[in-house]
């Protein structure tokens, strides 16, 4: 058994999800507005405010700012 890097079947659907998830980045427009939607969670509605990649954090990220207050965060 082949695993990890290793196992050509698993980096083909790896790199199939990653290009899939910087289609999605790149078709995502700054500052359209959006529902997020968290399972067990109740549905948020904001405006996109970031799309694309950030240091030291792999993949592709989508930053929202969100209608009403949430958390303790600065979006820093």
């Amino acid at each position: 058994m082949i695993l990890g890097k290793y196992n050509e079947e698993n980096q083909r659907k790896k790199e199939l999800l990653e290009a899939e998830e910087k289609k999605l980045a790149e078709s995502t427009v700054v500052g359209s507005r959006c529902k997020v939607t968290i399972q067990n969670a109740p549905h948020r509605l904001g405006t996109v405010m970031y799309s694309g990649l950030v240091d030291g954090l792999a993949g592709y990220w989508i930053g929202v700012k969100y209608d009403e207050p949430l958390g303790k965060n600065d979006g820093s």
